[in-house]
């Protein structure tokens, strides 16, 4: 994979101590570089990880699932001028003749881009947890 295409960071917010993890996904032209997963239940110290994760990364977009809690952390990283895709999975699918709202339709197709061998994970970085 050539070392300038693009970069995105996918972001799921938790807001949790105990429960499910935040987690940043680093994409670079289809390949999963990088996860990053952590716990806490300050927005604003997610928000300082995400934007870490960019200046690390050199992230062009950001996509965050603002449904719920992610709401707050896409707000803010719009207001700090960075390039954010508020993403609401329980929107209207695409395809809405296939899907019955985005959550599936995304669900679909990133199972159908592994199996399609369209996505790789990349073997020599690894998932981080801070």
């Amino acid at each position: 994979m050539p070392e300038n295409a693009e970069v995105l960071l996918g972001v799921d917010v938790s807001r949790s101590v105990a429960g499910d993890q935040n987690c940043v996904a680093q994409v670079r032209g289809g390949r999963l570089e990088r996860l990053t997963l952590w716990r806490s239940p300050d927005l604003m110290e997610t928000t300082r990880k995400v934007i870490e994760q960019v200046a690390m990364s050199g992230a062009t977009r950001v996509r965050v699932d603002a449904t719920g809690v992610g709401a707050g952390c896409a707000d803010r990283l719009k207001q700090m001028g960075r390039n954010v895709d508020a993403v609401l999975v329980g929107s209207a699918a695409r395809d809405a003749s296939r899907f019955v709202n985005l959550r599936a339709e995304m669900h679909w197709r990133c199972g159908s881009g592994w199996s399609g061998a369209r996505w790789r994970c990349c073997p020599t970085r690894n998932c981080s947890r801070t």
